[in-house]
């Protein structure tokens, strides 16, 4: 008897244990179920206060790519043919409507129509706008600029696409948003356009008629075809100063670029070059973060690329005001001898660039007051003393420690050679900088001024 109480008893408790992680079980799958919904939740936000709810994803770069070259059909269309756009538009939309040749101006707003912003807003804001020359000619009858500054997801299932794409657009002296749909079949590898905001879900089988200008080119989504297209956008972006400003990365902006005139000030320095750029090399760096694209001009300017996706980025325009996360990374593995040449060679880097602005951050307060009040006093004594700058090669000859945290560092300056220019006669000038390491990547100098 008192045997079959025992095991009674352990069955009890072996019953409980396994009640006990079978409940401890569910609470933690129930968790994970939570956790899972709530990234969802986080990465997809619908829009209840817009004319229909939009899905605000990161718009994958395939995606990207198809929409952009449909719109940039479309538009070449409007501008060269207006009656071959009738072979762009939705079917469905043509028949609704009883679209054809004659009407066709009055449905897809290509008159005045197109863009409903007034003459005023122009006036008011024509003095913020860059024009780059490398866009269409201006005129009153074609769009000097189309720029893709957002794309929400309608409706997407395995074949098909319904995409709201917001353009700011430029025809003659109206600027303004400009909305089109576009369709994307997967499945045929076409495309069509409704060229206003106008919706109706398409069935799960729908598709597009394979035509001689719809179609989706296949795209080789290479990391060099990346830094061309990423490239090209912030290019194409430099049509409006306003629109590319907001493209700059938020922490770079503080530091070089406070304002928009300081930014066009510097893209009009730069308007030779930017007119003719192309990729000539690149980097790839990858953090848990972001992709940096690290994109270097035939003029050697940089372009970093700070993105998630071909929508979701922000652009750095030089490698030394902010340091990439594996830049950071390295820099915080170095002994502190290492990180005073290296920041030598950033602030050097600054002057071969004629960014005195940015070097001037850089001068010691005490050195400043007594030899430059201002970064134009540093930069006519650069170019009085050191006027090859641009083109030269540095050698550090010697580092010394000063102190802790503070070295001197004689850096030899001389003219590249083979270099285009011809500065004539010119004797190597050696430099003896006197650097501090700060906080972080920061740090202070000054250096030795005859």
């Amino acid at each position: 008897m008192k045997n079959l109480e025992k095991l009674i008893f352990i069955f009890v408790i072996v019953i409980i244990i396994v009640l006990i992680a079978l409940l401890v079980l569910l609470k933690r799958n129930s968790e994970n179920e939570n956790i899972e919904l709530n990234e969802v939740n986080n990465n997809i936000i619908s829009d209840t206060n817009s004319e229909y709810n939009t899905k605000n994803v990161d718009i994958e770069n395939t995606t990207f790519i198809n929409v952009k070259n449909s719109v940039d059909i479309f538009f070449n269309y409007a501008n060269n043919s207006q009656t071959g756009i009738l072979t762009l538009l939705d079917s469905d939309y043509l028949k609704k409507y009883n679209i054809d040749k004659e009407n066709l101006s009055t449905w897809i707003g290509i008159g005045s129509e197109l863009i409903s912003i007034s003459e005023e807003y122009f006036e008011d804001k024509k003095n913020e706008f860059l024009e780059i020359k490398n866009a269409l000619n201006v005129s009153d009858t074609k769009f000097d600029y189309h720029i893709i500054k957002k794309i929400d997801v309608l409706s997407r299932n395995d074949n098909f696409e319904t995409l709201k794409v917001t353009m700011l657009v430029k025809k003659g002296n109206n600027i303004g948003d400009y909305i089109l749909i576009v369709n994307l079949d997967k499945k045929n590898n076409t495309f069509s356009i409704i060229p206003q905001a106008e919706y109706s879900e398409k069935k799960e089988n729908s598709s597009i008629t394979r035509l001689s200008n719809n179609i989706l080119e296949e795209i080789d989504l290479n990391e060099m075809n990346i830094c061309k297209i990423l490239l090209n956008v912030y290019s194409n972006s430099l049509s409006n100063i306003e629109y590319s400003y907001s493209l700059l990365d938020e922490n770079y902006k503080k530091l070089k670029f406070e304002t928009v005139q300081k930014y066009y000030d510097y893209l009009i320095s730069k308007k030779q070059q930017l007119e003719k750029m192309t990729l000539f090399k690149y980097v790839v760096e990858k953090s848990d973060k972001y992709t940096y694209y690290i994109c270097v001009d035939q003029y050697d300017n940089n372009y970093i690329f700070k993105t998630n996706s071909l929508m979701n980025f922000s652009v750095l325009l030089d490698n030394y005001t902010i340091l990439t996360e594996l830049e950071e990374e390295q820099y915080n593995e170095m002994e502190n001898e290492e990180k005073a040449e290296y920041n030598i060679d950033r602030f050097i880097e600054m002057l071969k660039r004629s960014d005195y602005n940015t070097a001037y951050k850089y001068l010691n307060e005490e050195f400043k007051k007594n030899y430059f009040r201002t970064s134009d006093d540093l930069k006519k004594y650069i170019e009085t003393n050191i006027f090859y700058i641009a083109n030269s090669n540095t050698d550090i000859e010697a580092v010394d420690e000063e102190s802790t945290g503070v070295y001197a560092i004689t850096v030899k300056i001389t003219k590249e050679i083979n270099t285009l220019h011809n500065y004539g006669d010119y004797t190597p000038v050696t430099k003896k900088f006197f650097i501090k390491l700060n906080e972080g990547t920061d740090f202070e100098l000054s250096f030795n001024v005859e």
